[in-house]
C-alpha cells in the first residue's frame, strides 16, 4: 500500500523486535524444561542406586536380626576410591551392615561409572594380613555360586561384586554370598595353622 503522497509507508520496525523476544522467550522455556529434568536426575541418581527395585529383603533382615539398614551412606567409600568397581561411585545406598557366622559384614548397592547400578558385599577380616593377598592369589575357584566376581586384593575385606542389582523376596538369600565368603576366609585361616608333628 502506498501513501496518498504516493510513498511507502516506514518498515515496521516493532515487528522484528518482538519475533525476536518471542523467540528467546521460547527457548528459554526450553531450557529451564532441559535444566529441570537434568537436575532430577542428578537427584535420582543421589537418592537411590534403583528406585524401581524394592529391597524389603534387606530391611525386613536387618529388623529381623537387629542389624543396621541405610538407605544412604556417603561415608562407607571414602577408604575405597581405588576399587575400580565401586570406587567411582558418589555413595551407598540400601546398606545392610551385621555380623553373620563371627564375620562383620555390609551389602549394599552403589553406581558404576557408566550410570548403571550393581551390588557388592563386603566381608571383613577379623585379622587383616597381606598374607590373605597372597593365599588368595594362588587359589582357583574361588567364584563358585552365588558369587559372580570375587575381588581379594584388599587385605581388610573379602569382597563380591555381583553384575546386577541383587534383590530377592527371601531376605535369607541376601546372606547366601556372605557365606560363602565366610568359608573362603576360614580356608585361609585353616592353611596358616602348622600341621601337627
Amino acid at each position: 500500500h502506498t501513501s496518498p503522497t504516493g510513498a511507502l509507508p516506514p518498515p515496521r520496525w516493532g515487528a522484528a523486535p518482538r519475533a525476536a523476544n518471542q523467540f528467546k522467550g521460547g527457548a528459554l522455556t526450553v531450557l529451564g524444561v532441559l535444566m529441570t529434568a537434568g537436575g532430577f536426575w542428578l537427584v535420582r541418581g543421589d537418592r537411590g542406586a534403583d528406585p524401581d527395585l524394592p529391597v524389603t529383603d534387606r530391611a525386613e533382615l536387618g529388623r529381623r536380626e537387629g542389624w543396621s539398614f541405610t538407605t544412604v551412606d556417603t561415608d562407607l567409600l571414602s577408604t575405597w576410591r581405588d576399587n575400580p568397581h565401586f570406587g567411582t561411585s558418589p555413595a551407598a545406598w540400601n546398606v545392610l551392615r551385621g555380623t553373620h557366622e563371627g564375620f562383620a559384614f555390609v551389602v549394599f548397592d552403589y553406581r558404576r561409572y557408566s550410570g548403571g547400578a550393581n551390588t557388592a558385599w563386603m566381608l571383613f577380616h577379623p585379622r587383616p594380613s597381606p598374607e590373605f593377598v597372597a593365599w588368595a592369589a594362588k587359589q582357583g575357584g574361588l567364584n563358585r555360586k552365588p558369587l559372580a566376581w570375587v575381588l581379594t586384593s584388599d587385605e581388610r575385606a573379602v569382597v563380591n561384586v555381583a553384575n546386577r542389582v541383587h534383590r530377592s523376596t527371601k531376605p535369607d538369600q541376601v546372606l547366601r554370598h556372605v557365606t560363602v565368603m565366610a568359608e573362603i576366609v576360614r580356608r585361609f585361616e585353616r592353611s596358616t595353622i602348622p600341621a601337627a608333628e
